[in-house]
């Protein structure tokens, strides 16, 4: 089953489906074109289009083949094994409910085109310089992609099955935004490409169709998270029925939960699956 924007994709949608079409040199030639219009102010970037629809926790929006739902933003200093790349930075985490709306399975790296990086949550790109809040949706840091089932990576997001995912971006350690802006980015459907290659599939459109602000969750306290953790450990080694390993009680001592599971898990898994640790 395909899906289809329902209204005639306009300048916008014709521009990016003869790009798609386009051999390399024409390619070449067309970034080289649009490199010089957006240095003009006619080509400047809109940080968000007049006509983004809002878009409110938990509700459900179709992109393409799939169906998004933005639960919460979470600001964490771990995420199970996840560290950020610079020990005095943060993890700024979104969780998402995404479901497979087709009939054929499609590829978990394409949240990352649907979910840009929040802006205005100090959000650092992989040389940890900051990334400013007016940069276009296509040019923002990609994010991780965790199935908070199973804390693996999200590679393939099956048909009729909706997974609860996270997507992490390295956070400036100072910074502690008590809102963000999460914006949605949409999907074309491409029937035919140039010459007949790369026929039907989905190209990236990297325009925001749907904006809202998010509180941030900040990142449980040190002694708040020491204290669990203890509790933690002390109620796995007690318990009869239960491994009680220390992995599973540091999971369960969790403050700032990203899911709100249980944390019954150990690793990796406890870490997404049951909360952050501060």
């Amino acid at each position: 089953m395909k899906h289809a924007r329902n209204a005639a994709p306009g300048l916008p949608g014709v521009t990016r489906n003869l790009f798609a079409s386009m051999g390399t040199t024409g390619k070449v030639v067309f970034a080289a074109l649009a490199a010089v219009v957006a240095a003009t102010p006619l080509g400047a970037w809109n940080a968000v289009a007049d006509d983004a629809v809002p878009l409110a926790a938990d509700a459900p929006v179709e992109v393409g083949p799939y169906e998004v739902a933005v639960e919460k933003v979470v600001s964490t200093r771990t995420l199970g094994d996840v560290q950020p790349l610079d020990p005095a930075d943060k993890l700024l985490v979104v969780v998402v409910q995404v479901t497979n709306v087709s009939d054929v399975p499609a590829r978990g790296y394409q949240l990352a085109d649907i979910v840009p990086a929040p802006a205005g949550a100090g959000i650092l790109d992989l040389e940890g310089r900051p990334v400013p809040d007016d940069v276009a949706p296509g040019d923002r840091p990609l994010p991780d992609r965790y199935n908070i089932a199973d804390a693996g990576e999200l590679d393939v997001i099956n048909p009729g099955v909706t997974y609860r995912a996270a997507l992490v971006w390295n956070q400036d350690g100072d910074a502690s935004p008590g809102t963000a802006r999460v914006d949605l980015a949409g999907l074309d459907w491409i029937d035919e490409g140039f010459a007949g290659l790369d026929d039907e599939y989905w190209l990236p459109t990297h325009e925001i169709t749907h904006s809202g602000r998010f509180d941030v969750e900040p990142p449980a306290s040190r002694s708040g998270a020491a204290d669990g953790a203890a509790d933690g450990a002390a109620d796995g080694a007690g318990d009869a029925d239960s491994t009680g390993d220390a992995g599973e009680g540091s999971a369960d001592a969790t403050d700032d939960d990203v899911t709100d599971g249980d944390g019954d898990g150990t690793g990796a898994g406890a870490g997404i699956a049951g909360g952050t640790d501060a």
